[in-house]
């Protein structure tokens, strides 16, 4: 197994944008993909997993589609944004459609794994809630995992982070 950790720019309020964060998170799947022979990758068997942000750009890296970038066959995500509606960290409003993963909902190959708190204060549950049951209408393989009274910060819970750890070695060990 080989595992990964992305950089990629973070949102200023000016000059960067979570545009230019979602660029960095597909440029480096194309990166990996060139690269995958030499470094022991097979590129059917990609997994992506991200927290809060990191799990927008995830997410976001396969509803778009773009040109080289590998389809994930399992993504794990931890409380990502999925209704992308403030106007803080934009140039224009023209980049809310960009950014939104309910925009962009479409079927997509790989199963997602959704862990979400009830009680988050920063990405409401109800975002996950209303993002999984369209994209089960779909036809989307995706679980959400919600956990009662849990905030934001998901593995430092107690009650979550027995799940989140067992599936996420089930989940690996698949690829």
């Amino acid at each position: 197994m080989v595992c990964i950790s992305v950089q990629y720019r973070l949102a200023n309020g000016g000059d960067i944008t979570p545009v230019h964060s979602m660029e960095d998170a597909e440029d480096a799947l194309r990166w990996i993909a060139h690269h995958a022979v030499d470094l022991g990758i097979d590129p059917n068997r990609i997994g992506l997993l991200g927290y809060s942000a990191g799990g927008h750009l995830a997410l976001m890296a396969q509803l778009r589609g773009r040109e080289g970038v590998p389809m994930a066959k399992e993504i794990i995500l931890y409380a990502p944004p999925a209704i992308f509606s403030s106007t803080d960290l934009v140039s224009s409003p023209a980049d809310l459609d960009t950014l939104s993963p309910e925009r962009h909902l479409r079927q997509i190959p790989g199963h997602i794994h959704w862990f979400h708190g009830t009680a988050d204060d920063i990405v409401p549950f109800a975002e996950a809630e209303h993002w999984v049951a369209k994209a089960q209408e779909l036809g989307q393989a995706v679980i959400l995992y919600d956990f009662p009274g849990v905030g934001h910060v998901l593995l430092s819970d107690s009650r979550a982070l027995p799940v989140i750890t067992a599936t996420v070695e089930r989940v690996l060990s698949s690829l």
